[in-house]
């Protein structure tokens, strides 16, 4: 009898449990300009590498990059699918944003990776979050203790947070940002490949 078929549907919600977020801020201050070509490449290596793992671990299609440059402003160079992600060009100026930008895109990444009440059951998202900076702020608050504390609580919560640092003790002035020395990286670029 057709009255007692059951229906096999596939779970609608699953995607929603393997949901992984990027948020891969960078730098792109006055003082960046010799690092310009190291940044563009590094950010594609660094994204051609998050792709390659969601598509090992069949999270392509519920993988999202967001990529925010700062200088004096705050550019949203690209927010969606990371599979649709294909590089972009970094114009170097202005000042250093660090510590408000930084604050305003932990707080976007952690209200993303909320699910709402009705989902709590399911597995939590997972979430990135990158920095690439000289680490000079100069410009917006002048205090790196809220931007801390708001990286010590994404971490809390599961965020894998890292710091690279371009020609500094990385180790030391992430950890003084909130991020762990283990997760913090110094990266020298060598001259005659970061020419513009």
């Amino acid at each position: 009898s057709n009255a007692m078929q059951t229906r096999t549907n596939p779970n609608p919600i699953t995607i929603t449990s393997q949901r992984t977020y990027i948020c891969l801020v960078v730098d792109t201050s006055a003082s960046m300009s010799h690092l310009r070509q190291a940044l563009k490449s590094g950010v594609k290596e660094f994204v051609d590498n998050q792709k390659k793992n969601a598509s090992d671990e069949n999270r392509l299609s519920s993988t999202f990059l967001r990529l925010v440059t700062f200088n004096t402003e705050v550019s949203i160079k690209y927010d969606g699918p990371i599979k649709d992600f294909d590089g972009c060009e970094f114009e170097t100026e202005g000042r250093t944003r660090l510590f408000d930008t930084v604050v305003d895109e932990v707080n976007n990444l952690t209200r993303k990776m909320t699910l709402p009440r009705y989902l709590a059951s399911l597995s939590p998202a997972k979430g990135v979050f990158l920095v690439m900076t000289d680490g000079e702020n100069n410009c917006g608050s002048s205090d790196p203790a809220t931007m801390s504390k708001k990286v010590q609580v994404a971490r809390n919560k599961g965020v894998l947070c890292t710091f690279m640092g371009a020609n500094q003790d990385a180790p030391r002035t992430g950890d003084t940002y909130g991020f762990s020395p283990d997760a913090s990286l110094t990266f020298t670029p060598h001259v005659d490949t970061t020419v513009a």
